[in-house]
Parts: C-alpha cells; sequence; structure tokens
C-alpha cells in the first residue's frame, strides 16, 4: 500500500518574505508549523520481475517533482522537489512530497538523480534526504552546487552526500544503467535521464524546451536523442507544461534581445525584478 500523504508546512512566526526555508526545530519538531495531511491510499501488489514506476508529485500539477523506479530490491529516485501554495492554501508555505513508502525501504534506495536546479526539483532535498537514509545525490555542477548553497540554511541537519556528473557521466545504481542526455532549459546544466532496466529503457526528459540558439549554451543532444531512439525506449516520460499550446517556445536569445530594446526605448527609470529559482 502507497499512501500518498501531501505533507503542507506554513512559516514559523515572525519570519517574513514568501517561499523562505521552514526550519526544523529541537527533537525535530517543526517550530511554529501547522501540517495539513491528506491522505490518498492505493494499493498495488509488489511482483518480483516487475518494473514499478511511481510519481509522488509533479502529475497534473506544477511543483513537487518526485518520482522513484522500484525493480526487485532497487530503487532510485529523480527530483525531490517542493511545491509553493495555491490560492486556497493559504498560510501554506509549501508542500512536500510524502515518501512513507520509500521511508519503508530505504535501505534499498541506490541514488538520487536531480536533473535541474529549479526549486520544483530540488527544494525537498534538506527535508527528505534524512528521511530516506541520506542517499547519494547526483547532479551536474550548477545544480550540485544549488543544492549544497540551499543546505547551509539547514545547519542542524547532516552534511548531504552529493556527487557531481557531467552529461556523459554513465551510473551504475543497483539493477540500473543509467545515463544522461543535454537539454535546454532556463537553468544552465539540465539534463534528462536514460534508465536502461531489465524491462526496456525509460526516458525521463526534465523540463526542456528545443532552443536552437540558445544563450551562453550548446543545443539539446540529438544524436544521443536519436541513438536512444533507435535502441527502442519502452516508456517516455515528457515534460508537459504549455503543451496544449500550439507553436513553439521563442528562444532565450530572442527574449534577451527583447529586453535589450525595451531598457534601449526607456525614458525613465527601469526596474529590473528578479525571480527566484522556484520552478519553470
Amino acid at each position: 500500500m502507497i499512501t500518498t500523504t501531501h505533507r503542507r508546512f506554513s512559516r514559523p512566526a515572525g519570519r517574513g518574505g514568501a517561499g523562505g526555508p521552514t526550519r526544523l526545530g529541537g527533537h525535530g519538531r517543526q517550530q511554529g508549523s501547522h501540517a495539513i495531511r491528506v491522505e490518498h491510499k492505493m494499493h498495488a501488489p509488489i511482483t518480483k520481475g516487475i518494473l514499478r514506476v511511481v510519481p509522488l508529485g509533479g502529475v497534473e500539477e506544477v511543483g513537487r517533482n518526485m518520482m522513484f523506479f522500484e525493480y526487485n530490491d532497487d530503487i532510485i529516485i529523480i527530483d525531490m522537489g517542493l511545491q509553493f501554495p495555491e490560492e486556497n492554501t493559504p498560510g501554506i508555505d509549501f508542500i512536500i512530497p510524502n515518501v512513507t513508502y520509500l521511508k519503508s525501504k530505504r535501505k534499498n534506495i541506490r541514488g538520487v538523480i536531480i536533473t535541474h536546479g529549479h526549486y520544483d526539483h530540488i527544494g525537498a532535498i534538506p527535508y527528505l534526504s534524512g528521511e530516506l537514509g541520506a542517499p547519494t545525490i547526483y547532479a551536474m555542477p550548477l545544480t550540485r552546487a544549488l543544492i549544497l548553497k540551499r543546505q547551509q540554511d539547514f545547519k542542524h541537519l547532516p552534511r548531504l552526500n552529493t556527487e557531481e556528473i557531467r552529461a556523459d557521466s554513465r551510473l551504475k545504481l543497483g539493477i540500473f544503467d543509467v545515463e544522461f542526455f543535454h537539454v535546454n532549459h532556463n537553468i544552465f546544466d539540465t539534463v534528462g535521464v536514460a534508465i536502461h532496466t531489465p524491462a526496456g529503457i525509460v526516458c525521463h526528459t526534465a523540463d526542456f524546451k528545443f532552443d536552437n540558439n540558445p544563450v551562453g549554451d550548446v543545443p539539446a543532444d540529438y544524436a544521443k536523442m536519436e541513438r536512444l531512439a533507435q535502441e527502442g525506449v519502452l516508456l517516455l516520460m515528457s515534460d508537459s507544461t504549455g503543451a496544449e499550446r500550439p507553436g513553439h517556445s521563442i528562444s532565450e536569445k530572442d527574449i534577451e534581445q527583447n529586453l535589450e530594446e525595451i531598457f534601449e526605448k526607456s525614458k525613465g527609470r527601469i526596474s529590473d525584478i528578479s525571480k527566484s529559482p522556484r520552478g519553470s
């Protein structure tokens, strides 16, 4: 049985600003916080020789991206993100995935793979890594740096186990053979994940867009994608944000040029408001 409880936390009293980390208090308690548990139970028999793909968030919603793959006694996790509140959740800072099932099998977790550094993909790491036995977190250089920088706000928590990867890295995590392919996104060092399993190849694209003229980056690795397609992909899991709209996303280079034109034409003061990397 898997219980997909939504754990919702509000900010401790006296802390201002949106999106600040909720800090764990003494004896593991959440100081000044309120937790709401909404339980959805589903029964799934555990069968040997079957590949199980289980999303713990990020499906039909923006945020809380986390998914695990299980084959016999081996589990790997992709992403560990949080979800920011909606209008109908006042007083809630963020929601993190429920990992009750994984906690009962923490000894089987072979690693956590992070696709990129947005908070909807890394934001729950400080809250969940310890509960899962501090498995090794594999991430690209920028993504790893963002994870470690954020962890500095949680000095009371154990040090994270992290390992830097590259787009051409290959990992053997239990029964799973994992490789990566470069994709473009509005944050650097985003990678898709190809998982070679006994059942076949599973591809997780991460958040992406096809940008043949990216700013300070190279286009996606079409050659590796083509090679994987020729090998045969059992399951493709693709980012779908905005997929219902026709047409193509504009290049990041076009966005840069549009901003430059706006700045050049402006006659008065220019206010540049930055958005934190909470998601896409």
